[in-house]
């Protein structure tokens, strides 16, 4: 069969265009071994290597072709599009300088440079050259579309959304366009417009995943919670892979309090793209969410800390059997394991924590002597979790009112049932002070009142009444009005019978009032003794900074006047403290 050179150009060009790289290549090449020399052969092979990725390669042949004929537009249009492809913007850029000298009317040449400017963040120059894209080829739709993109990079919404409506105008199936401009509408607030444009992309491209996506999120936006999962739902259904579709959906289940669906969504977002912002922050706000901030706080307290430490050092022996309740990060159990204690039981009932906890444990080397329990102490079993009775043991149970977290009920439990008889209780014992002050802004909201001049009591239905609450009296506004006194003390080795909360015991205080002002509140700490000789305290002032104070806002005020003998009625149980008149 004759070869037919032109024939076999053709066929490239058509394979080529098509998208057929390797079979494009493979023709060329051909042709270039009958024709070596010939320029126009190299420049287009040329421009099917770059496409392909082969950089050095087509490098070397397009300045070979341009040697062979400076004037050859294709060659230095490719070499500049290899040039960009391995970073050398500048070295690319001075390539379509010199093709626009030979042919200064050409729009892909400007549309070319202006796609460098834009990466070089030369906006105004790139702005001007998308322009004169636009006067040489007015319908040509890339050229609006990447000037919308620049418009928008720069908040310039106006411009932007004109950018867009002309692309569309010129392409009206044009699905970057779409979904831009759909995003533009919503964020101004025409929501109309933006759920037609997102239909309107699903219409033309149904099997694009994003436009599903985006008019998920956008029903996500109004609260349209059905219409929302449908749409995002049917984005995974086309692309399994997509993480922004489990971040929506985990947005979703989140604002309907589906906490844990939530989280595991972040969690399929992750293991898709390990890196992806979006995912991991919202992701640690969920686990956040099921476990109280105070951690952090106290595993900074660095007294708390060492009191713990040198109390476990001094009670360990190398036949310790240790129970950790509460375990937390596991910072108390590894205390005990490295003063040398033979086993650790570390319980702690939340059990994403309880997960880290183990990490963290295995991570700093004493895996073997501590195991953690994904559970809540009373539902350990002796002679299964507890091979034997515990000798020591070792918690921080404690709220800022001591008793909140069911530290009583607890201790009671374990005494009864997990310790032997002569076992170390860590810490001892508990006593709590508290005095009556005046604190105005915290009286003003428990419960709510009037407030510039608005009656706004209709929200205190979302406080708990009758609780103690956490203040740090350094950062407030208030007044001691009484002495301090003693009101509770809490020895856990020789612990009162349980009191139930809806039976509280009452208890009559009696203060000697200091100054003349209005009694709003009663505010009470605790002196934590770890052991008889090791005292911590969450005195304003104290060393536990963390703790702060517990604050119990009476429900009615009263004017009370400097040596008068104030009784405050205090009421408490296993897990309550309340006071009144």
């Amino acid at each position: 069969m004759q070869f037919n050179p032109q024939e076999y150009y053709n066929q490239a060009i058509q394979a080529y265009q098509n998208g057929q790289l390797a079979r494009a290549e493979q023709l060329l090449k051909e042709l270039l071994r009958h024709f070596p020399k010939l320029d126009a052969i190299m420049g287009t092979l040329g421009g099917v290597l770059v496409a392909q990725g082969k950089d050095k390669e087509a490098v070397r042949l397009l300045e070979k072709a341009l040697k062979a004929n400076p004037q050859n537009i294709d060659a230095l249009i490719n070499l500049s599009a290899a040039q960009k492809q391995r970073g050398r913007l500048k070295e690319a850029l001075e390539y379509l300088q010199k093709a626009l000298k030979l042919q200064p009317k050409r729009a892909d040449i400007y549309y070319n440079i202006a796609n460098i400017q834009v990466e070089q963040k030369k906006v105004k120059s790139a702005e001007q050259n998308f322009k004169k894209v636009i006067q040489l080829q007015p319908k040509l739709s890339a050229a609006h579309f990447n000037l919308a993109q620049l418009y928008r990079q720069q908040s310039q919404q106006s411009a932007a959304i004109k950018s867009y409506e002309a692309c569309l105008a010129a392409q009206p199936k044009h699905e970057g366009a779409l979904t831009n401009l759909g995003n533009i509408m919503a964020d101004i607030g025409e929501i109309e417009k933006a759920t037609e444009l997102y239909q309107r992309a699903i219409q033309y491209h149904p099997k694009n995943a994003n436009a599903h996506l985006l008019l998920g999120k956008h029903y996500l936006d109004q609260g349209l919670h059905e219409q929302a999962s449908t749409a995002i739902n049917k984005a995974l259904e086309i692309n399994p892979n997509h993480a922004n579709a489990y971040i929506w959906l985990g947005n979703l289940a989140r604002e309907k309090s589906q906490i844990q669906q939530a989280e595991q969504y972040y969690a399929k977002a992750l293991a898709l793209e390990p890196d992806n912002n979006a995912a991991q922050r919202n992701w640690r706000r969920m686990l956040s969410l099921q476990i109280p901030s105070w951690h952090f706080t106290m595993l900074a307290d660095t007294h708390r800390n060492k009191a713990y430490q040198e109390v476990l050092e001094k009670v360990i022996k190398p036949d310790s059997v240790v129970l950790d309740i509460g375990t937390g990060s596991g910072l108390l159990a590894m205390m005990a394991a490295r003063a040398g204690a033979q086993e650790i039981v570390a319980c702690e009932m939340h059990s994403k924590l309880a997960e880290t906890a183990t990490e963290i444990i295995k991570s700093n080397g004493y895996d073997r002597q501590i195991k953690v329990l994904a559970k809540k102490s009373t539902d350990l079993k002796p002679g299964i979790e507890l091979a034997k009775p515990t000798n020591v043991l070792v918690s921080e149970i404690l709220d800022v009112g001591v008793i909140g977290e069911g530290v009583l009920p607890t201790i009671r439990h374990a005494k009864k049932m997990l310790l032997a008889p002569d076992a170390v209780l860590i810490p001892a014992r508990v006593a709590l002070f508290g005095a009556v002050i005046e604190i105005p802004k915290r009286h003003q909201i428990a419960p709510v009142r009037s407030i510039a001049g608005f009656n706004l009591s209709p929200l205190d239905r979302f406080r708990v009444p009758n609780e103690y609450s956490t203040v740090h009296l350094a950062m407030e506004d208030h007044r001691f009005l009484t002495a301090v006194i003693p009101i509770m003390e809490y020895d856990f080795y020789q612990l009162p019978p349980a009191i139930q909360d809806d039976e509280p015991v009452e208890k009559k205080l009696h203060l000697m009032v200091k100054e003349t002002g209005e009694a709003q509140a009663f505010v009470f700490w605790f002196d934590l003794y770890v052991d008889e000789e090791t005292m911590v305290s969450s005195r304003p002032g104290g060393e536990l900074k963390h703790w702060g104070q517990a604050l119990y806002c009476f429900t009615e005020s009263k004017p009370i006047s400097k040596g008068e003998n104030l009784v405050v009625k205090m009421h408490h149980s296993d897990q309550l403290i309340s006071f009144g008149w």
